[in-house]
């Protein structure tokens, strides 16, 4: 064993380990949930805070902020904000840059695309890039879901974190439930993903759909 002080070999064998297969608008019915179901309980304070705990590349955080510019009325006059974290400092720098192969948008309707990316020229052709009324709805942290605390001081709307706790075990599954359920306010809601489900584990969340679910004190 060697020692590593800085930590900087271990941030680096953390991000060649990490998987960060995602895309724009997986697992859709969570964001129909989203627009159909939270926004309009939303409306009348127009105040909403959105945590993607496992972004990767950035996909996920900047669909979500598609989903509220798509279907709030008057975006600028909402409270709005994403916290995107990712264990990994590659993806996250991925994220923050906000620049994909065009290719990557192809599961975007084209006039959704149109308002949201910008289309690279010249030496940027076949890129698109977020607009910036996306990105700074965003900020993008380095956080590790096994800490026992998070740096998170205001309530959430609603967390994402989905296709990840199919890596951990149940005690760990159960511990980062409960840390989950006391970010969120009363009404909240916690999205995971399709293969996962909290039915063998214990938690204090109201099941609203497979892979939904809601606090409810």
């Amino acid at each position: 064993m060697t020692q590593d002080d800085s930590g900087g070999e271990f941030t680096r064998m953390l991000d060649l380990l990490s998987t960060n297969k995602t895309d724009f608008f997986r697992e859709p019915k969570h964001f129909d949930y989203l627009r159909e179901q939270i926004l309009p309980t939303l409306e009348r304070d127009k105040h909403i805070r959105i945590w993607s705990s496992a972004c990767s590349t950035g996909e996920e955080p900047y669909t979500i902020a598609i989903t509220l510019h798509e279907h709030v009325k008057n975006p600028a006059s909402w409270d709005m904000g994403i916290l995107a974290s990712d264990i990994s400092t590659r993806v996250l720098a991925h994220a923050a840059a906000g620049l994909y192969g065009e290719e990557r948008i192809t599961t975007v309707p084209s006039d959704i695309a149109r308002r949201h990316f910008l289309k690279g020229r010249g030496k940027s052709a076949g890129l698109v890039k977020v607009k910036p009324h996306l990105s700074k709805l965003i900020k993008f942290r380095r956080l590790n879901l096994m800490s026992e605390t998070f740096p998170i001081t205001s309530p959430l709307d609603l967390i994402f974190c989905r296709n990840v706790m199919i890596y951990f075990d149940r005690p760990t599954q159960e511990r980062l439930i409960a840390k989950f359920h006391r970010y969120l306010k009363p009404g909240g809601h916690l999205f995971i993903g399709h293969s996962e489900s909290l039915q063998w584990i214990k938690h204090d969340f109201s099941t609203i759909a497979p892979t939904i679910y809601r606090k409810e004190t």
